[in-house]
């Protein structure tokens, strides 16, 4: 788990739709690259070093958005940008194209572990 895994969120954005997410931990530039090189291949289209791990991910016209996870005690927040992940999704899915977009959640093991306790 927590590796690219398809997960089905239409429960947390009570949709009667299925709504895909691709699942990856992707925290650090080599996960990163790995990630960015399945999307591609695929779909065809602060000690993290953030904006290198960003770098690698993102293309113009993506979309990203920076959510809080469950707070670790030794990980202290720095900064967050959106509340929570429930809304991240609601507001991602709300304007979501299934044709032409897909959605990744990855940067953290800790907010992958809360996606899948709001699953269950």
């Amino acid at each position: 788990p927590e590796r690219l895994q398809w997960v089905d969120v239409s429960k947390i954005i009570k949709s009667s739709k299925t709504s895909q997410v691709l699942v990856d931990g992707a925290y650090n530039p080599s996960a990163a690259k790995a990630l960015r090189k399945y999307v591609d291949k695929q779909l065809q289209l602060q000690n993290k070093e953030i904006t290198k791990t960003c770098n690698l991910l993102m293309r113009n016209g993506d979309s990203l958005f920076a959510v809080s996870f469950t707070n670790i005690e030794e990980m202290p927040w720095n900064s967050k940008v959106v509340e929570n992940l429930d809304e991240v999704l609601h507001q991602t899915f709300a304007s979501y194209d299934e044709q032409s977009q897909i959605v990744v959640l990855c940067g953290s093991l800790y907010l992958i572990s809360d996606l899948f306790r709001m699953l269950q």
